[in-house]
């Protein structure tokens, strides 16, 4: 094996790494871990190129000596390589020491661009300003600079892209802009975009997926906060607005929908899913026995808005959610099962809120009158609405 001597940035000897020469496995060995070697904290050749880094003003991070070799020895000195590992919270803070800005420069296979990827999230937490390269024909950097020369080499880095972007862009291939692809993406994407400590790239990732998935960044927002404490804190953090076309009237505080019957929030869900749904719930009258009268007003200003503007369907959700204070609520429509249902489906499901509603009102009305009946100077006119009320239950 060809060996190389690991040393610290501080020029401490602390271990070896050897690689076969022929195509025997393993490729690489190190030296076994020990309270002075630890892969996760070490950069191979930073002791060499920290200096470099600093006048640059950004590091090149690649997977292995012999690509760390391959670009130093021809000119690309401002690199360190991980030791076969993938990049750990230490690796982002001793790269912080010298710079926030980094291009990673990964193998072109799948491994190298899923460990790329992998360490997007450990970046963005160390507020650090990760872009990287992926380099055609799955090629190493090793080979790529001895195959192109250092000058193609040095266009490549220039031409890097925001790691982020990268990240995004594959979530996106194959987006046909469907409600469900959206949440899917969110999901998604929200572990990172919780990890985005830099307040102005946290803006600039909100601004391109809001324009990319065609929502507003406010929903977006409260999609990718998560728990109510998370969501105030990530609000905060990010004080963003952009307008639209039709905007929900403002409310002094955020409603809650905790307590609101499950029928209820079934059916507004439902109401969001389609304009045929919404057509068919607007005209049965339902809106008028809705029990929670937060529920009440969600629902009163999306019809509002439907009769306005019923072109801007597709907006209602990404509206109403600035209503309320927990947006997962209003976005059961976009999620399993409701999501797969088909039309006939959709409308039976409505069909069993809507009776299961009317039933519970009637209930409450068939209370009233029973306690009316009590004091009521006309018994026989309480007696003949008991009666009728009952009636209409069974019809049920």
């Amino acid at each position: 094996r060809l060996m190389f001597p690991i040393v610290t940035q501080t020029e401490n000897f602390v271990g070896f790494g050897g690689r076969v020469l022929d195509d025997s496995l393993p490729k690489y060995i190190n030296s076994s871990e020990s309270l002075v070697f630890k892969k996760s904290n070490i950069f191979y050749g930073l002791n060499q190129s920290a200096k470099y880094i600093r006048t640059k003003g950004y590091v090149v991070v690649v997977e292995g000596y012999m690509d760390f070799i391959a670009l130093y020895s021809r000119g690309v000195r401002n690199v360190v390589a991980t030791l076969g590992t993938a990049l750990t919270p230490q690796h982002a803070k001793l790269i912080s020491r010298y710079s926030s800005k980094l291009v990673l420069l990964f193998d072109g296979d799948n491994a190298g661009q899923t460990a790329a990827r992998k360490s997007l999230k450990i970046l963005l937490e160390a507020k650090l300003l990760p872009k990287a390269v992926v380099l055609p024909n799955k090629m190493d950097p090793d080979d790529y600079i001895t195959e192109n020369g250092a000058e193609e080499f040095q266009k490549q880095i220039a031409a890097s892209e925001d790691l982020f972007l990268i990240v995004m862009h594959e979530k996106l291939k194959g987006y046909s802009g469907a409600a469900t692809e959206k949440v899917a993406i969110i999901e998604e994407l929200t572990p990172i975009m919780q990890s985005v400590k830099h307040r102005g790239l946290k803006e600039l990732y909100l601004r391109e997926l809001s324009d990319r998935l065609q929502v507003t960044e406010p929903w977006l927002l409260k999609m990718f906060a998560g728990k109510p404490d998370d969501k105030k804190q990530f609000i905060k953090s990010v004080e963003v607005e952009k307008e639209t076309q039709v905007a929900p009237v403002k409310e002094d505080k955020l409603l809650s929908l905790a307590k609101a019957p499950r029928d209820e929030i079934y059916l507004i869900n439902m109401a969001l899913m389609s304009r045929d749904g919404f057509d068919k719930i607007i005209e049965t009258e339902i809106l008028q026995q809705i029990s929670d009268q937060n529920l009440s007003k969600v629902f009163n200003q999306a019809a509002q808005v439907y009769r306005q503007r019923p072109e801007d369907f597709d907006k209602l959700t990404a509206l109403l959610v600035n209503l309320i204070d927990q947006p997962s609520y209003l976005s059961g429509h976009l999620r399993e099962p409701l999501s797969l249902m088909d039309k006939a489906e959709q409308f039976k499901l409505i069909n069993d809120c809507i009776n299961s509603i009317k039933k519970r009102h009637l209930q409450n009305e068939l209370e009233v009158c029973k306690r009316n009946l009590k004091t009521s100077s006309n018994p026989n006119i309480e007696l003949e609405q008991i009666v009728n009320i009952k009636k209409s239950i069974l019809e049920l």
